[in-house]
């Protein structure tokens, strides 16, 4: 895929007009080829670079994600306690020098981020204490248990550049396939 990582400030080339009329038939073919493409697929496919920019931009604005990413596991068998997970994010904000805010606030970050992850209370015995199910200590699984995560747990198996691995496209305004 090309990206365009170079200027050509100061390099410009005056004929450049005629050679591209030269090649126009070829262009053109390469314009549908790439047509084609887009309509197989359905979307378009952003480059390497914009997804780690996509990826910077929630992090910003959401970093329940990249603590997620980092320490978490989201799967349909895991769970954690409340208090560990609070306790979790804790850590994680210290190592990225960032203010945790308060529990309350974390629960419902966790829960905008990843609405599969449910906060229940099941007992054990006499005993009852809140946990989050859906997720766990990403050192509980091994690697290749886990799979990448978009906002609505394992990746979209159409591939990273599809839309449905963003925060951006909540599940209910994605485009359809």
């Amino acid at each position: 895929m090309f990206e365009l990582q170079h200027s050509f400030y100061g390099r410009e080339n005056p004929a450049l007009t005629d050679q591209l009329l030269g090649e126009a038939p070829a262009i053109f073919n390469w314009a549908l080829t790439g047509l084609d493409r887009l309509n197989q697929r359905g979307y378009f496919k952003a480059p390497k670079s914009e997804q780690d920019a996509v990826r910077q931009l929630e992090d910003l604005s959401s970093p329940i994600g990249a603590f997620v990413r980092d320490r978490c596991a989201v799967r349909a068998d895991a769970s954690i306690k409340t208090e560990d997970a609070w306790t979790l994010w804790k850590s994680w904000c210290t190592d990225e020098n960032r203010a945790p805010g308060t529990k309350a606030v974390f629960g419902r970050d966790l829960k905008a981020a990843f609405p599969q992850v449910d906060r229940q209370r099941p007992r054990h015995g006499d005993d009852r204490e809140y946990v989050y199910q859906g997720l766990g200590r990403r050192e509980h699984y091994i690697a290749e248990d886990l799979e990448p995560l978009g906002p609505d747990g394992p990746s979209d198996p159409s591939g990273p550049s599809g839309p449905s691995d963003s925060a951006m496209y909540p599940p209910h305004s994605r485009p359809s396939r």
